[in-house]
């Protein structure tokens, strides 16, 4: 008479060989379609580019110069130097979606468009955070304010701005905060999430 261990033994071999089986074909099916997608990407034409969202900085309604004994001028410069270029947010969008939509020849492009919007996001929140450390509290919101609008996702913009509108005594922005980030396309919408309702409660 087989052993009862033993026929579980074979049972278990047997299992794992079909789950096996069944996890290599999914993984072989995501790889072959893996590569047809970067196929067709590498073979997409060039689409035009020339009216996309590219993002536009309001450094008109920046303090720019208006505190020359602070620390803001590396910065204010450099926001000045962005303010004349192509910036796009494609956060979690890949470098496969980019070529399939706007072709392969745009990839460098774009992804030049994309690193700038990343430069330009830390660069308003170290802005507004100078800013407000001077109690330049409505220029520093206005800038935050920016930052949202045009989704960054910089955890220390919302964090920051709420802090602000909590000392404003404008307690209820927080809750549209966590609506900007509901919308976000980014890895960091958890936390900021987490974070504004933290300070909300």
């Amino acid at each position: 008479m087989v052993p009862v261990v033993l026929i579980a033994f074979i049972l278990f071999l047997a299992y794992y060989a079909y789950r096996r089986k069944q996890i290599d074909k999914v993984n072989t099916q995501k790889e072959s379609d893996f590569w047809k997608r970067e196929n067709d990407a590498n073979s997409t034409r060039k689409q035009d580019i020339t009216n996309l969202d590219y993002i536009q900085i309001p450094v008109d309604t920046f303090p720019i110069g208006a505190y020359p004994n602070e620390g803001y001028e590396e910065t204010e410069q450099q926001l000045l130097a962005l303010s004349e270029q192509k910036i796009l947010n494609l956060t979690g969008i890949s470098n496969t979606d980019l070529k399939l939509q706007y072709g392969v020849s745009n990839l460098a492009i774009l992804s030049d468009c994309d690193e700038r919007f990343t430069t330009l996001v830390r660069l308003l929140t170290d802005y507004a955070k100078g800013l407000a450390e001077h109690a330049h509290i409505d220029d520093a919101i206005r800038i935050l304010e920016f930052g949202v609008s045009i989704k960054s996702d910089i955890t220390e913009n919302y964090t920051l701005l709420a802090g602000l509108y909590q000392e404003k005594g404008e307690t209820a922005k927080i809750s549209d905060l966590i609506e900007s980030a509901d919308s976000l396309n980014s890895l960091s919408k958890d936390t900021i999430r987490k974070k504004l309702r933290e300070i909300l409660s």
